[in-house]
């Protein structure tokens, strides 16, 4: 019966385990579906809210600057929106980004134009130090447009001359940065050429080429003190609206810049944490930039530079693409379709790889199996010597009963003749002890045969 007990404990406590193990693994699984899902959804929503924001700021110049406005007094290159920040900083907030400006597309035909009209427009920016500079060497709008780059092999440095990027298809044409919200902590970035610098210039000319928004690689911020991966938006302004599907040109482009960590902040629950995305951004077919976060709590991490995920945790991998060109245009037919991918794998493109880690796997992997087991087994532990006190008291109080029957018996075997001990007990005590039966019995014989003697 003892070894029963310790087997159905055994057996218990390892089903108690396995059952409660099995439970939190088949809730981490699901809350990490779930959360990849969520992350996943959150990943496209943002790049998409950055793309519909640009979308709309770039149909409103088209609008208001296109050719199709017969009363409109400004020309392409050279217009400009009064109250610029006023009209745009609602939708840089729905593009959760970090700045939004239009950069007109400018040509050594029409660079002279456009800075005699930018340096009459500059008391309108609502930044004084664009008028007059603050300080020897600081640059203002009748300055004109000028780049940071390198001259002759040399280190980076702010050039008063726009700038040419020999790589470019479009080597000769200029994009500067004209008006830009917020201001306040961007005014320095007025007149700067955006197409000088790789990247960039990688960026724009898939635009000017496709025609299409595009993302530049991922790029280190001049503001940003610390490493923080972000990415600039561009999107074309068209000199007219379409019609009927016929080609239009490249006024100028809505940039928004923002930072990754944004694009992830705000996907996935609270108490959430320890979930790991790995950004990749493949330049050309040689090359990957590879950067991972952390997400958890509604904060992100930035872990670094590659890929620094726990491979243990490779089967769980679950990818997302961020196309922005599904957020641009939904394909209507199948050659649009055919034409969109093409253009998507000659462009920069994104992805984000989502793993579970340590820390997320501590959240549901508990030690209650282990509690659960131990109290499990507690319980067959006190059913158990429960079980063997009783049987210990039952048998020794049945052995201490027997041990007083027989000296009890010996002592009125000593003391009393066996007629006395049948009527003091009766018949009871002779059915029940066998030795004061056949006691009874020699007795009754020895008397029949005293009596059928005396009667001879």
């Amino acid at each position: 019966t003892i070894s029963f007990l310790l087997i159905s404990a055994s057996v218990a406590v390892v089903l108690t385990y396995i059952s409660v193990r099995r439970g939190e693994v088949e809730l981490m699984q699901i809350q990490y579906e779930d959360s990849a899902k969520l992350l996943g959804e959150g990943l496209k929503r943002g790049v998409s809210s950055k793309v519909l924001s640009a979308a709309a700021l770039a149909s409103y110049y088209t609008g208001r600057f296109g050719r199709q406005n017969k009363n409109n007094a400004m020309v392409w290159p050279s217009v400009t929106i009064n109250n610029f920040e006023e009209q745009t900083m609602d939708l840089l907030t729905a593009a959760d980004g970090r700045a939004i400006s239009f950069n007109p597309i400018i040509t050594n035909t029409t660079r002279q134009s456009f800075e005699q009209h930018a340096a009459s427009m500059a008391g309108t920016f609502g930044a004084a130090s664009l008028l007059v500079a603050a300080n020897a060497g600081d640059r203002i709008v009748a300055d004109g447009i000028y780049c940071v780059c390198a001259v002759g092999g040399g280190n980076l440095s702010r050039q008063d001359d726009p700038g040419i990027n020999t790589n470019s298809r479009y080597p000769t044409w200029m994009v500067p940065v004209y008006q830009i919200a917020p201001m306040a902590s961007n005014s320095k970035a007025v007149m700067f050429n955006l197409h000088v610098e790789s990247a960039r210039v990688r960026a724009l000319d898939d635009m000017l080429t496709y025609k299409v928004p595009t993302l530049t690689a991922v790029l280190q911020l001049v503001q940003d003190t610390a490493e923080r991966p972000s990415s600039i938006l561009f999107h074309p302004v068209f000199g007219e609206f379409k019609n009927n599907g016929e080609e239009v040109d490249v006024t100028g482009s809505i940039s928004i810049v923002f930072s990754w960590d944004d694009v992830l902040r705000g996907n996935l629950p609270y108490f959430m944490k320890g979930m790991i995305a790995v950004l990749s951004a493949r330049t050309s077919s040689s090359e990957t930039q590879v950067f991972t976060f952390e997400i958890g709590g509604g904060n992100v991490t930035y872990l670094g530079s590659g890929n620094k995920h726990d491979e243990k945790y490779n089967a769980s991998k679950r990818t997302v693409n961020t196309s922005i060109l599904q957020a641009f245009h939904s394909p209507t037919s199948t050659a649009i379709e055919n034409e969109m991918h093409d253009i998507d794998n000659n462009v920069v493109q994104f992805s984000f790889d989502l793993y579970p880690s340590k820390t997320f796997e501590d959240q549901f992997l508990t030690n209650r199996p282990i509690i659960y087991s131990v109290v499990v087994g507690a319980v067959f532990f006190v059913t158990t010597l429960t079980f063997c006190l009783y049987d210990y008291l039952v048998t020794n109080n049945q052995n201490r009963l027997n041990r007083l029957a027989v000296r009890s018996s010996l002592i009125v075997d000593s003391l009393f003749p066996a007629s006395v001990r049948n009527r003091l007990f009766g018949s009871e005590e002779e059915d029940h002890d066998p030795r004061l039966v056949m006691r009874g019995t020699h007795l009754t014989t020895a008397a029949n045969n005293n009596r059928g003697g005396g009667g001879g």
